[in-house]
């Protein structure tokens, strides 16, 4: 994942965001989900509450197409 990818949320604690679509455009932030290493990327979010830049663990996004 790199910045200008276009992601989606997996869902699981938002899954109000299932549908949602974003762009990266900060990352990757080096971090921990708990005790274990994790990485998390910034997204704008398009739809309802457009231009939302929120960040979220590398596991919750799906990669829909690559920036080249």
């Amino acid at each position: 994942m790199k910045i200008g990818d276009l992601v989606a949320f997996r869902g699981g604690w938002f899954e109000g965001m299932r549908e949602q679509r974003g762009i990266v455009v900060d990352g990757p932030h080096r971090g921990t989900s708990g005790d274990q290493p994790a990485v998390s990327y910034t997204v704008a979010w398009f739809g309802p509450g457009d231009g939302s830049l929120l960040r979220h663990l590398d596991f919750n996004l799906k990669v829909l197409s690559e920036n080249r």
